[in-house]
């Protein structure tokens, strides 16, 4: 199988440029995740400051399921 995304250049250099830095994008988001499990798990903060983070993470799988983007 083969996929192919066409941009008509520079019309649409922005849509190119978000679309050749989806992987950056996806292991940054990635990296975020895992930089808040590892505060609420693993770091020296009070309960509330654990929950607040855990709503940050909600709220981001939150946004992530809104447009269509797995949670893996």
């Amino acid at each position: 199988m083969l996929g192919i995304l066409k941009f008509k250049l520079p019309e649409e250099k922005e849509e190119f440029d978000i679309a050749v830095k989806a992987p950056e994008l996806k292991i940054a988001i990635e990296e975020f995740d895992e930089w808040l499990r590892g505060k609420i798990k693993h770091g020296d903060n009070p309960e509330a400051v654990k929950s607040e983070l855990d709503s940050c993470r909600q709220k981001l799988y939150e946004c992530l399921s809104n447009h269509n983007i797995p949670q893996e």
